[in-house]
């Protein structure tokens, strides 16, 4: 039998998978930004379905996400992303990065006029979505994400989430879907 794992879209539609499907994803927390335009998510997640990487915006947070989905937590990493995200990914799933730079525009411009340039590391991975193979950016630099995939397996996977203080969060209670009842004729 499969350990499945039931989980909440920011649509409010549940999806079922099996834990490895989850385990071996990778998981990102929410750019300012996209947490404005979609309010009831926390998590975006890169999810293998029919062998192919899905993505779905996720009601769950990183932490409660790895907690229901198992898995040998030394076989993860959790590096910042940029906007002040956190991703957590498998260490097989590393392929190279390249240190680069993120353009950020101003979207509600009619021309997109630039506004800022932030240095980053583009990091791709082995999976690969309908877009293509799955990449993102990250704040550290090649020297430290050398270090990072080379240590040893660490216990730390991103499953307890800390606050700026140090404080652990609390995890998330089971989010219930949203599901309309069939209307009697």
């Amino acid at each position: 039998m499969h350990n499945l794992v039931k989980l909440v879209q920011a649509s409010g539609k549940a999806i079922l998978l099996p834990a490895d499907a989850i385990a071996g994803g990778i998981l990102r927390t929410l750019e300012p930004h996209e947490r404005k335009k979609n309010p009831e998510a926390k998590t975006f997640a890169w999810v293998i379905m029919s062998g192919q990487a899905q993505t779905a915006l996720l009601r769950e947070s990183l932490g409660f996400i790895l907690n229901k989905a198992g898995g040998n937590s030394g076989d993860r990493v959790t590096l910042k992303g940029l906007g002040g995200t956190k991703v957590s990914m498998q260490r097989a799933a590393f392929v190279h990065a390249i240190e680069s730079e993120r353009v950020l525009r101003e979207d509600d411009k009619p021309n997109g006029k630039e506004i800022s340039r932030e240095d980053a590391t583009i990091l791709q991975t082995n999976l690969h979505g309908p877009a293509g193979q799955v990449a993102f950016f990250v704040d550290e630099s090649a020297g430290d994400l050398f270090d990072i995939f080379n240590a040893e397996a660490s216990e730390d996977d991103g499953s307890v989430e800390y606050d700026d203080e140090g404080n652990e969060i609390e995890q998330d209670k089971a989010v219930s879907p949203t599901r309309k009842s069939a209307k009697a004729a």
